[in-house]
């Protein structure tokens, strides 16, 4: 998807050093999870990346309440 935001941009929203997410981004792609480069992120394995990031989707009621 395209993906115009600077890893200075990232560092500000996340508070995080740029180096940190340098480093973050560097480990995703290791890991075969995301790559990002030229202004494009790809996401190589959602499911590993859930996984790996602990996501847990909320039950579709309690969603529809939430985005009301």
């Amino acid at each position: 998807v395209p993906f115009p935001l600077r890893r200075r941009h990232l560092a500000a929203a996340l508070g995080m050093s740029g180096t940190h997410v340098a480093r973050s981004l560097a480990e995703l792609a290791a890991q075969g999870f995301a790559r990002l480069e030229e202004d494009m992120l790809a996401i190589l394995d959602p499911a590993a990346l859930t996984a790996f990031c602990g996501y847990v989707p909320m039950p579709d009621e309690i969603g529809r309440r939430v985005m009301l």
